[in-house]
Order: structure tokens, then C-alpha cells, then sequence
């Protein structure tokens, strides 16, 4: 017999029977028929995942040979053939100051090709990202719940800040998840060997740039989204 409590997608009601965790029983169904019966729930047979591919000035820097937009796009056809393999739906908004491409969620690797064709001829542009304006069209688009994971870059308080506040508008019906794209190039220069006044300069800044970032994550916490990092060659 299924076990009460286990996944988050209602089944079947049955009898109640001793020892039952009280949480499942189902108030409105106990009342019409006279007798206490509690709720099954198993796994979620699929579950949607929308990308945010932030295209936005920052996204135009190079990385390893590859504009930082460029592994955003990598990352999310990543995602995606995950996502499409296991079975559940997918979605990607790719925005700037306003959302320019959006492919509401759909199951199947037969997606693939429409995404490659949607996707391919975007390039990233010298404007700010406007964070609201993405978080906005994915509410008015997906009214479920959905996993959402946001492709951007992050270099100061302010933009993170930003980013963190249009987050809160997907609480509590959405999960978010923020990936950054790093240069691996910082890491290095943070933790190289200072031999001449440039190279501690350099290092200064490379520190600099990463304390920044680190500001992200614990912000991120606090409101109850998730953020994790990730270099160019990580991205693939």
C-alpha cells in the first residue's frame, strides 16, 4: 500500500487507519461521508522548469573564447535535454531591459529543435537587465508551480539586490534558483602569487570582484531562493 505523505501529487483518498499522520487527513471528505479518510499523495509524475536567460550587458563579456551570454546558452540547452529526458516540461524567457524571446513549457525531446531555432540568432546587448520585467512575464505566463532557474551575472549589491527583490515576487508557488557564470581568469588572479605591484593590483581587484559575488548567496537564503556559482568550463 502506498505510503501517506510521500510526494506532493494527491492520489486517492482512503480509510484512516491507526497510526496515520493526522497532517493527511482530508477535513471536507471526512465530513460528507461520515467516516475519516486521509489523503494519498505520490511523486509528481512531471514537474515544470522555466529558464531565465539573462542577454544583458554583462552577459556580453568574453570567457574562455565564449561571450558569457554564449555559456548561458549552453548551460540552458543543458538543462534542457535534462529536463525534457526525464520527462518533465520546459520553458526559457530570454530577456534584457523587457523579456525578447519566450517558449512557454512543453515535454519531449521533439522540443529541442524549436528551442535551437528560437534560441540560436539571440546575442547579448549593451542594456541592464531588467530582472521585474522577466519575473513579471513568468507570472502572467506560468500561473503553476514551476522550478525556475535564472542565468545571469552578478558584480555588485546593487544589480544583486535587484535580481533578489524581483525573486521574492515567486514566493512561495515558485522555487528559484539563480546560476552566475564566473571567469575562471578571477579565481586564478585571486589566488596567484603577487610578484610586482601590477600583479597585486590585479590580485586586489580579483579579490574584490569575488567578495562581491559571495554577497549573492547568503542574500539569496534569506529569501528563501536558492544561488549557486559556476565558471565558463563548469557551464558546458
Amino acid at each position: 500500500m502506498r505510503k501517506l505523505g510521500l510526494g506532493t501529487e494527491f492520489r486517492e483518498l482512503r480509510d484512516y487507519q491507526a497510526g496515520d499522520d493526522l497532517r493527511y487527513l482530508d477535513w471536507k471528505a471526512s465530513a460528507r461521508r461520515g467516516i475519516p479518510l486521509m489523503r494519498v499523495l505520490e511523486p509528481e509524475r512531471e514537474q515544470t522548469v522555466i529558464i531565465l536567460l539573462d542577454r544583458g550587458r554583462l552577459m556580453t563579456a568574453w570567457v574562455q573564447g565564449l561571450q558569457r551570454f554564449d555559456w548561458g546558452l549552453n548551460t540552458s540547452l543543458a538543462l534542457a535535454v535534462a529536463a525534457l529526458h526525464r520527462g518533465d516540461r520546459l520553458g526559457i524567457g530570454v530577456f534584457d531591459r523587457e523579456v525578447v524571446s519566450w517558449l512557454p513549457p512543453e515535454r519531449g525531446l521533439q522540443y529541442l529543435p524549436k528551442l535551437l531555432k528560437t534560441l540560436s540568432p539571440l546575442q547579448p546587448v549593451l542594456q541592464e537587465p531588467d530582472y521585474g520585467a522577466a519575473i513579471s512575464k513568468l507570472v502572467q505566463q506560468q500561473t503553476r508551480r514551476a522550478l525556475v532557474v535564472c542565468i545571469t551575472d552578478l558584480i555588485d549589491p546593487t544589480a544583486s539586490q535587484e535580481l533578489l527583490t524581483a525573486l521574492t515576487q515567486l514566493a512561495p508557488r515558485y522555487l528559484p534558483f539563480c546560476v552566475t557564470l564566473r571567469d575562471p581568469q578571477v579565481d586564478q588572479l585571486a589566488h596567484a602569487p603577487a610578484t610586482t605591484v601590477s600583479a597585486a593590483y590585479q590580485q586586489a581587484v580579483a579579490i574584490n570582484l569575488l567578495q562581491q559575488r559571495q554577497l549573492s548567496p547568503g542574500k539569496a537564503e534569506a529569501k528563501r531562493s536558492f544561488s549557486v556559482g559556476c565558471s565558463g568550463g563548469q557551464s558546458q
